[in-house]
């Protein structure tokens, strides 16, 4: 499965799953989506095939809803909650990852923890 960090995604949670290969990661700076706006970055996200990985509850949660709402593919938002510890983090998405494929993320928003 392949996923796409946001901008401000925790570095740490990114290197550990990349170690563990867990997902074929990448972020929005190696994207070249760098301060795009969320709706470009879900854009790009669903063209690639790729699930999201964000923090920002407030916009990129809204903007997926958006895209479902409007018929346009969403590839899968998982937002991870400010402050929720790494390994906790890794933990919830090693098995969210390791239980389904792309397919099972379709038009979803998912929030760890």
């Amino acid at each position: 499965m392949d996923a796409l960090a946001d901008e401000d995604f925790n570095a740490a949670i990114t290197g550990e799953l990349r170690r563990r290969q867990i997902v074929r990661l990448i972020t929005v700076q190696e994207a070249r989506l760098r301060s795009v706006p969320d709706a470009k970055v879900l854009e790009w996200a669903a063209e690639q095939g790729f699930v999201v990985l964000s923090h920002d509850w407030k916009t990129m949660r809204p903007a997926a809803w958006q895209r479902v709402a409007d018929g346009l593919p969403m590839p899968g938002l998982v937002i991870v909650t400010w402050g929720t510890d790494p390994g906790v983090a890794i933990d919830h998405l090693e098995v969210l990852f390791g239980a389904g494929d792309a397919k099972d993320f379709e038009n979803m928003v998912h929030r760890i923890p």
